[in-house]
């Protein structure tokens, strides 16, 4: 759930983006949004540290497609699930501007390369979901 319907509840067209950014990161890299078998329980957090570090966005491609991808592509869908879950509602594309990208227009990227947040404005964001799996994992539900 994005950070803004942790706080207030309220479900809007950017909360929708993020859900989608979370479903194509979801797909991409072939995790559960959720698992708590991982150390870090949350995907979203994975990916936003793993681009954080600047580790090769091929790394985040699920194993079983055996590099079996067109290179271009998958770093497209990866930065687009990665802008998509700013936690920053300003900061996501818009549906129309995803339509966009996912037709091979990447001029959001490269104008959007201004709006990008630092780790701790992420955490900050995030804080809700974070405090939450934790409590649920203190509960061991799971």
């Amino acid at each position: 759930m994005s950070p803004e319907y942790m706080e207030s509840g309220e479900a809007t067209p950017m909360a929708d983006v993020y859900s989608y950014g979370v479903v194509v990161l979801e797909v991409v890299s072939g995790q559960m949004a959720v698992d708590f078998r991982r150390p870090e329980v949350l995907l979203v957090h994975r990916v936003h540290e793993f681009e954080a570090q600047k580790r090769p966005m091929e790394d985040l491609a699920d194993i079983k497609l055996n590099h079996e991808y067109d290179h271009e592509e998958l770093i497209r869908i990866v930065k687009l699930g990665i802008a998509c879950t700013r936690s920053n509602p300003e900061f996501r594309p818009s549906m129309r501007q995803i339509i966009r990208i996912l037709d091979g227009n990447d001029q959001w990227f490269i104008e959007g390369e201004k709006k990008k947040e630092s780790r701790e404005e992420w955490r900050q964001k995030n804080a809700s979901s974070l405090s939450l799996i934790r409590r649920i994992q203190a509960l061991g539900i799971q």
